[in-house]
């Protein structure tokens, strides 16, 4: 199952559960989008061909982030940037959420192994502010 979360109008984040099938392949993200989220299912055989990406520079004006919850159950709080809460969600063991706008904090509710992608370079330093 996909859920997409919303902040009013905005789209902020897209849940793909443990569950989700779908033949063939499909993209749950705008290509528009700085990182890209697809699920892919081929039966045994089939060949993806030969090839490789090009090295383009590409603009990154916003770093977004994907966990996949290999272990465990977490919550995942959504805010505006100004604090104010929007929703949760519960993520458990072969959830994976991407979050791509508006403010997030995690709640880890059991022992759990999670998975970060996220663009880089990144410094939580200087790319990532606490509110």
């Amino acid at each position: 199952m996909i859920e997409k979360i919303f902040n009013k109008n905005k789209q902020i984040a897209i849940v793909v559960r443990d569950g989700f099938k779908s033949k063939g392949i499909n993209f749950f993200t705008e290509n528009s989008m700085s990182l890209q989220l697809g699920y892919f299912f081929h039966k045994k055989g089939h060949k993806i061909k030969n090839h490789y990406h090009l090295n383009e520079i590409k603009i990154i004006k916003k770093i977004t982030e994907v966990l996949y919850v290999k272990k465990g159950e977490l919550k995942i709080v959504f805010y505006t940037k100004k604090k104010v809460k929007i929703l949760h969600k519960i993520l458990k063991k072969g959830d994976l959420i991407y979050i791509f706008d508006d403010a997030h904090e995690i709640f880890i509710l059991k022992n759990s192994e999670i998975i970060e992608i996220k663009q880089g370079p990144y410094d939580h330093r200087k790319d990532k502010k606490l509110i």
